[in-house]
């Protein structure tokens, strides 16, 4: 049995060992008496034997003769003998609640263990090493906090740590462009995909893809979604495309609570000033993005916040920011014309409806030259919400 054979695939004396032990195979069917060989060989990895050619043709060149090699070991039988693993690896929110009755039983804490599961699984999509960080580090860094806030925090804290999960998600990404361009479409543009297993095979083979609402592809989880945006923000500051407004006792009142209408007018002022003289397309494209960059300095380290994936469609884009145990949502939407505009209005109604909450915020992109940078509170049906033109 060889584990993680991915790693040993662009190794040469490997890929030697794979060729004798086919040719071995094929001697023996051809007299079964006289050659000797294993019984079985067990591989495993991610990538599925007859990949392994464009697995290492990705992380290296090779010569002609490594060449000829790998072709030889990967797409010749007998090695077309991949064998599916349909077990499902991960925990729906009745696993995690088992996990949590054992830990409750052990340290009497009083937790509600149906809400905290709920929420650990909408965050982790039940994705096994992230469930059991989550509880690591609720235990082990804040005192047992087993509350929503605590996960939360939990998620802020890991969100900010090294680690080989992280490590390999960015990778994967970085060195598959079209990969890295499905998951830009989906995150920052707001398109919708059809789940394909062909078209979007090594996305879902390395877990980063899953089949979600409707058949549509989505981010496995919403932590793989809030490290991604990490990354992509970062990526923008390094280029010094994006202008960030980092002043935050600016946006914070006597109560230490977020003055989100602030820091709205703030962007308004930040996006007239300084990105009215780019061209319409890049505007449209970065439009979320911006906000996102501008965002984070500002909330970073004590706020949380995240994208609500089922908002994704007809060119909005909720946001869920919570600071100082208080709850913000703010809808993105690219604007085109009143009627649209009035739908946004009525889609932040049914959200906050869906959140319990009674207040909200829309932040609406428009490409209109004649556009006033408006800013107004608004009452719909029960609910507040400041609209702003950017």
């Amino acid at each position: 049995m060889i584990d993680e054979v991915d790693k040993a695939s662009s190794n040469i004396v490997f890929l030697d060992f794979l060729a004798i032990l086919r040719d071995k195979y094929n001697a023996r069917k051809k007299n079964r008496e006289t050659e000797k060989t294993f019984k079985s060989v067990i591989l495993a990895g991610v990538h599925d034997i007859k990949n392994l050619k464009v697995h290492i043709k990705e992380r290296r060149l090779l010569t002609e003769d490594e060449a000829k090699l790998i072709d030889k070991t990967t797409y010749n039988s007998p090695w077309n003998v991949a064998e599916k693993f349909n077990l499902d690896m991960t925990f729906n929110p009745e696993e995690i609640a088992t996990m949590l009755v054992e830990y409750e039983a052990d340290y009497k804490i009083g937790m509600n263990i149906a809400e905290i599961s709920k929420e650990i699984y909408s965050y982790t999509s039940g994705y096994p090493f992230l469930v059991s960080n989550i509880c690591k580090v609720i235990d082990e860094e804040l005192d047992k906090n087993w509350s929503k806030l605590g996960v939360q925090d939990a998620i802020k804290i890991i969100l900010n740590e090294k680690g080989t999960l992280f490590d390999d998600l960015i990778k994967n990404i970085e060195h598959n462009q079209e990969l890295y361009d499905t998951i830009y479409d989906i995150l920052i543009l707001g398109k919708e995909k059809i789940y394909n297993i062909d078209t979007y095979e090594k996305g879902i083979m390395y877990g980063i893809l899953r089949k979600g609402i409707n058949g549509k592809l989505a981010i496995h989880n919403k932590i793989f979604e809030l490290r991604i945006y990490q990354y992509m923000i970062s990526k923008e500051e390094a280029k010094k495309e994006v202008l960030s407004y980092e002043y935050r006792t600016n946006f914070i009142d006597e109560l230490g609570d977020l003055k989100i209408d602030v820091v709205l007018e703030k962007f308004q002022l930040l996006m007239k000033q300084e990105y009215r003289k780019q061209d319409e397309k890049f505007y449209e494209k970065q439009a979320r993005l911006l906000f996102l960059c501008f965002i984070r300095p500002i909330i970073n380290g004590t706020g949380f916040y995240y994208v609500e994936p089922q908002t994704r469609q007809d060119n909005r884009m909720d946001v869920v920011i919570t600071y100082n145990k208080k709850q913000y949502i703010i809808e993105l939407k690219i604007w085109h014309g009143k009627v649209k505009e009035q739908k946004g209005l009525d889609q932040v109604v049914r959200y906050l409806d869906s959140q319990n909450e009674n207040t909200g915020y829309l932040v609406l992109f428009s490409f209109n030259k004649k556009k006033e940078y408006t800013r107004e509170w608004i009452e719909l049906e029960g609910k507040r919400i400041f609209e702003v033109v950017v």
